[in-house]
């Protein structure tokens, strides 16, 4: 039995033969230990219950194991249990991915992990460097990682100091010929620092920068030494007769990890604004690491070759040692591919740059040249396809330093760089093109084993050049035709007369045919006026239509060619023979051409038709036949991606073809229904098939009737609880679509528009989520048919606008009243909305909003707009509901309406457009002629101060139409020459419900109606309701004679 005794205040107990650590008995832990019900024996056995309990009682042991790590001081128990060698190591391991997954969390919390834990907890972190187990050791290191984010330099100050002592007492194990505990604990403790200085790289704070600077001061001479002293010990012993020896492996990977742990600090001083002494280590690094890389990059690729030609063993530390030296490889290189994306300018002025580069680019050169076989993704490989991706990288990100534009202009980074001689571009460019860009053996494959996956990698390559060495090649040919214009250009200009125009007679010229096409695509923006467009489209008209089955190479190319041409601007106009050519792609059915022909030509059809040169005349003969194969296409595909790409494409085409697409809606109706049953639970598919269906009744405009039947069942369906997450968005938008293009609220057919209205009422009453698109969606449903809609259903309308109103925001409350004055404005009587507007107690609620005056000013004027559009239509009702709120209230009349009037004057000057002001001078008016007491004893005062400042502000006058024998009402203070704001509009441009805006904008009485003549009117009126006596008492009289003679004067022009 082992009993282990740590400190002398530490209480050893036992359990069975275990041993296990007990907390300090220190009074700062006395409540945190009456708090922690659970002992470390109970918490090993509920760890050890969740591996070895029964699969039914599962959940209820890991309920169990959870209880406990919810409690205090659960972190240092844990840790207990991942140090006890003699435990079961499966719980081990276990316990400290808890205890890393839970340190994020708890580590700052004195109750949860109190200071006496961490201080043990951090002393246990650094022993256990010499734990064997891999994932320990690994766990271990993450959570020493994120410790250290929190305590260091702090609370642990000495943690780094520490590590080099650990490091510097261990390091001379690395020249041992056999491996012991000295050397796992070397291993150990440099991967710990490698892991806390990039965790500490990552922070970019204020406190990030001072935890980084005393970092590097504690580290950066001993590991650059070390470093240093690591890899040439590795250079002078390495040989290809040792790469079996599991003590050369060691040797190597300690290197590596001295290298990366100084790569961290000097790559943190890149980042900074350096002093010379920085500078001058910085340069150290990079020279050394431009040797390193350079000796080893030569042994791995003897290495590989060796073993690709099975001249030495392949043992397996011998492929190990091959997978670890192309680990390194490739970390010199993620290296300086981080120095170019921070700080290019800086990069290329390193001494020894461009002599890198070039290293780089001849790599690349000589695995071009090497056997074919040699290249592949895999780090066995003689030349794997991530090393060589990185080498064209750094050499693209690099070409601008020998620009010819900036060696001419002066602004060169780096002033002592030649430009790179014709001879060397042209051979760069006809390498990448015969050598690099063409489709290899496996690509053919992939092609054939799966043509809709091998479609899908094609179409990502934004993304796929930064893994993909075909992909990169086309980068670096782009950069170079963007940088060398004067030698690239003629050059692809050759290509195109020398193999364009020449046909191929096999594969390989097929294969060549279609790299030299992918050139011209790529560096299309530079060959506008190099390349005959007019002499190249009749052979692409003749390649499109070969038999030859090798041909489709040369198909999807041309597919892919001709909408790159046409996309990047400034393109040719497509004409109709690139219609022709498109679709004899999309629809061929010979032997000539497959589905990854036809997914090009479909996206090439998007590309081509969404430009600003598209030419609907040209492209209408087409539509039809374009509709029909795209519909196929989708139903064809198998994959999820490949149809959205397609149905992406058919929705372009409906969207430029505008109203001419109307024929052809039948081919859409017919096969739709099942294309969204094989979408299941697709949402991403579904949501464009939704787009689509949007789109489409757009398009066709007053022919969107016809969609109706499919329309309306998916937005049901889009707002369903089952799919609402979802599509709720995509069915919104049908459904605005659906009404502003629709001709009437017809209830003649099911199903209609109107079934949907009672969905609308509850998300306006229920969702706030949505409330703005809700209310525009009400809106224009007023707008086709307003008196239907509150014949229908106006109390429970005005029941949800109440509740809405409740609970929205300033922004959305505002949109509600405008919506409410809309349907007032548009209804024919005022008794359709007076009664359940007061049974609702939504004319209570806005009146008690207003007069209140706690809300918005925004949102309070737009309580007065309500109001003037009640008054304009019947000020009679108004004042009924004015009376009937009053005695809900329980105050007189006079009170109601002085609170009102009140408040009414005061957001006056809040009312900053000139239509809503001149419309609430109309209302005043208009209650003025009911003659109330209330409001004829303001007429002198604020109402005719109101009528002043409008009359003011806006200059009108009456034109003659003699053509029309008419008149006509011009507004100088009217904005837009007169057209509606775009406020009104609420998106509707080219819809068919743009017009019936204007026509409600431009009928209304606030834009026909002559302010002067109106005022003179009700004036009268007003006389007449209270007599000319009382009129003469309560206006002539009390006003100013001043407001009396501008009136007069006003009303006079």
């Amino acid at each position: 039995m082992n009993i282990v005794y740590i400190c002398c205040d530490l209480c050893v107990f036992r359990v069975k033969k275990l041993v296990f650590f007990r907390f300090p008995l220190s009074c700062s832990l006395a409540t945190t230990m009456s708090q922690s019900v659970s002992t470390v024996e109970q918490l090993y056995q509920a760890l050890l219950k969740t591996r070895t309990a029964d699969p039914r009682s599962m959940r209820d042991r890991e309920q169990e194991l959870q209880a406990i790590l919810r409690e205090n001081g659960v972190l240092l128990k844990l840790q207990t249990i991942a140090i006890t060698p003699s435990l079961d190591i499966n719980v081990r391991q276990l316990a400290i991915i808890q205890a890393k997954n839970l340190v994020t969390t708890q580590w700052r919390s004195k109750i949860k992990n109190p200071e006496a834990d961490q201080a043990i907890m951090r002393t246990n972190i650094l022993q256990m460097v010499g734990e064997p187990d891999d994932i320990i050791a690994h766990n271990n290191e993450t959570m020493a990682a994120r410790v250290a984010r929190i305590d260091y330099p702090r609370i642990w100050p000495n943690l780094l100091t520490q590590l080099v002592e650990i490091i510097g007492a261990h390091a001379g194990s690395i020249t041992s010929p056999t491996l012991n505990e000295s050397s796992l604990r070397l291993k150990r403790a440099l991967r710990l620092m490698n892991v806390i200085l990039k965790e500490f790289g990552t922070m970019r704070s204020p406190l990030g920068t001072k935890v980084n600077t005393q970092a590097v001061a504690e580290t950066h001479n001993f590991i650059s030494n070390l470093a240093q002293q690591m890899s040439k010990h590795v250079e002078s012993t390495l040989n290809p007769g040792n790469v079996g020896d599991p003590a050369m492996l060691y040797a190597i990977e300690i290197s590596h990890l001295s290298w990366k742990c100084w790569s961290k600090v000097v790559l943190w001083v890149w980042n900074k604004q350096k002093t010379q002494e920085e500078e001058q280590a910085f340069n150290n690094f990079f020279a050394f690491t431009i040797n390193q890389l350079q000796g080893l990059w030569s042994f791995r690729t003897a290495l590989a070759e060796a073993l690709y030609l099975k001249q030495i063993p392949a043992s397996d530390v011998t492929i190990k040692t091959l997978e670890l030296i192309t680990r390194r490889v490739k970390a010199f290189g993620k290296g300086f591919r981080r120095m170019q994306q921070t700080g290019i300018v800086r990069f290329v002025t390193l001494p020894g740059c461009s002599q890198l580069v070039l290293y780089y680019w001849d790599r690349v050169m000589e695995a071009t040249n090497a056997l074919p076989e040699y290249t592949a993704d895999s780090p066995h490989a003689v030349y794997p396809v991530q090393l060589l991706v990185q080498c064209l990288a750094i050499f693209k990100d690099s070409l601008a330093q020998w620009s010819p534009s900036r060696k001419a202009s002066g602004t060169q980074l780096d002033p002592n760089n030649e430009t790179l001689p014709l001879e060397f571009v042209t051979n760069a460019v006809s390498m990448l093109i015969t050598r690099l860009l063409p489709l290899k053996a496996a690509d053919l494959k992939k092609w054939e084993d799966d043509p809709e996956d091998w479609v899908n990698t094609e179409e990502k390559d934004n993304e796929a050049w930064e893994y993909d060495l075909r992909a990169c090649s086309e980068r670096v040919l782009v950069t170079l035709a963007h940088q060398y214009p004067d030698y690239i250009t003629p050059l692809l200009q050759q290509l195109f007369v020398t193999v364009v125009l020449v046909p191929p007679t096999d594969l390989n010229g097929i294969l060549s045919r279609e790299a030299v096409y992918c050139a011209l695509g790529r560096c299309s923006a530079r060959l506008r006026d190099a390349v005959s467009y007019e002499q190249w489209l009749p052979i692409l008209d003749s390649e499109s239509q070969e038999i030859n089955p090798q041909y489709r190479i040369v198909k999807r190319r041309i597919a892919w060619l001709i909408g790159r041409w046409h996309y990047e601007k400034p393109g040719p106009a497509a004409t109709s023979k690139i219609w022709e050519i498109l679709r004899r792609l999309l629809t061929d059915p010979s032997a000539g051409t497959d589905s990854v022909v036809r997914f090009t030509a479909a996206a090439a059809v998007k590309d081509c038709v969404d430009t600003l040169d598209f030419n609907l005349e040209l492209f209408e003969p087409f539509l039809g036949d374009f509709v029909r194969a795209l519909m196929t296409l989708v139903h064809q595909s198998d994959t999820t991606e490949n149809k959205r790409r397609v149905v992406d494409s058919l929705t372009v085409v409906l969207k430029r073809s505008k109203q001419k697409v109307a024929p052809f809606l039948p081919e859409i109706l017919g096969p739709f229904p099942a294309m969204w049953t094989e979408a299941d639970n697709d949402y991403l598919l579904k949501g464009s098939l939704i787009h689509l269906i949007s789109v489409a009744v757009e398009s066709s405009a007053e022919h969107s009737n016809q969609l109706l039947p499919l329309a309306i069942p998916l937005i049901k369906e889009s707002l369903s609880p089952l799919a609402k997450a979802q599509l709720e968005g995509d069915g919104l938008i049908l459904w605005a679509t659906a009404l502003k293009e629709a001709v009437s609220l017809s209830t003649a057919t099911s199903p209609n528009l109107v079934e949907l209205l009672p969905q609308a009422i509850h998300m306006l009453e229920n969702d706030l989520d949505v409330l703005g698109h809700v209310t525009w969606i009400l809106e224009s449903y007023y707008i086709l048919d307003a008196d239907s809609i509150l014949q229908l259903c106006a109390p429970q309308l005005f029941t949800a606008y109440a509740a809405a109103l409740k609970q929205a925001v300033n922004t959305n409350q505002k949109d509600l009243l405008e919506s409410i004055a809309l349907l007032i404005q548009l209804s024919s009587s005022s008794l359709s909305w007076a009664g359940p507007m007061h049974t609702s107690g939504l004319f209570a609620q806005i009146v008690k909003h207003l007069t209140d005056g706690r809300g918005s000013s925004i949102v309070l004027v737009e309580d007065l707009s309500v109001f003037s559009r009640m008054l304009l239509q019947d000020p009679t009702v108004f004042d009924q509901l004015v009376v009937e709120t009053a005695k809900t209230k329980a105050i007189s009349v006079e009170e109601q309406y002085d609170k009102l009037l009140d408040q009414w004057w005061r957001q006056f000057d809040s009312i900053a457009e000139p239509h809503l002001r001149k419309l609430s001078a109309m209302g005043l008016a208009n209650l003025a002629t009911i003659g109330r007491p209330e409001v004829v004893k303001r007429l002198s005062n604020e109402i005719a101060n109101t009528w002043l400042d409008v009359l003011g502000e806006m200059k009108e006058a009456l034109s003659e139409d003699t053509e029309h024998y008419s008149s006509h009402l011009h507004m100088y203070w009217s904005q837009n020459g007169g057209e509606p704001p775009e406020s009104f509009m609420r998106d509707s441009f080219e819809s068919l419900e743009e017009s019936r805006r204007k026509t409600l904008w431009q009928k209304d009485p606030v834009q026909t109606v002559k302010l002067t003549s109106f005022i003179d009117e009700k004036l009268k009126a007003i006389g007449a309701a209270i007599g000319p006596e009382a009129f003469q008492k309560e206006f002539m009289e009390k006003a100013d004679p001043a407001v009396i003679k501008q009136l007069k004067e006003a009303l006079s022009q």
